[in-house]
């Protein structure tokens, strides 16, 4: 693959981010965000390269993420234990390159505050799955650890169609920057059989 063109996308995704949004920032959207770290551990550069963070519309900053969402993610085998919430901001949205929410109430909030800079490219968490499906995520919160797993479970399944999304807005950056080889090579290594990405059920 053309190193120099994956640099220089990479260098445009250094500013940018994948945003999980949801109130408190302690129990859906920082297990989303961890869903998203590990599934792209393994993905091939520049992909692996993307940053991915959480916040909350109603919120405040350094709280701790709650306990038995740490305890669901940690049966996964991912360590949310260091998570601190963040209070969602304008400049948050603005570098997002694509946002996911849990609900259409938090999307509904940000387009109404910060209409000039919310991303074409914002979703609740299943929106990219298919129907009748494909809507938000219920807050766990304080319903107990089952309740933390099935929500991390529901999320989960959404990974791969969020991996694949962020991949084809990668694949038009290539194809805008770079020559077609470069552009099919990526592409080969995204929609190969087996991608490093499948969570497991």
């Amino acid at each position: 693959m053309g190193k120099d063109l994956i640099a220089g996308v990479r260098d445009v995704l250094a500013t940018k981010h994948v945003t999980f949004v949801c109130a408190g920032n302690i129990c859906r959207s920082p297990m989303a965000e961890g869903l998203l770290k590990d599934a792209l551990l393994h993905a091939p550069e520049p992909l692996c390269s993307i940053r991915v963070i959480s916040c909350g519309t109603s919120t405040d900053d350094g709280m701790l993420a709650h306990e038995d969402a740490v305890l669901a993610m940690s049966a996964r085998g991912i360590d949310i234990g260091r998570h601190r919430s963040r209070v969602v901001t304008r400049d948050i949205v603005a570098r997002s390159l694509a946002l996911f929410s849990m609900s259409y109430k938090y999307l509904a909030h940000l387009r109404s505050w910060y209409p000039n800079v919310m991303p074409a490219d914002a979703f609740v968490m299943r929106e990219l799955m298919p129907p009748p499906d494909n809507g938000g995520i219920i807050d766990p919160f304080n319903s107990g650890l089952e309740a933390y797993i099935r929500c991390r479970d529901r999320m989960s399944e959404a990974i791969p169609s969020i991996v694949m999304f962020i991949s084809l807005k990668i694949i038009d950056l290539l194809f805008q920057e770079g020559d077609t080889e470069t552009v099919k090579e990526f592409s080969r290594h995204v929609f190969q059989t087996g991608q490093p990405w499948k969570m497991e059920q």
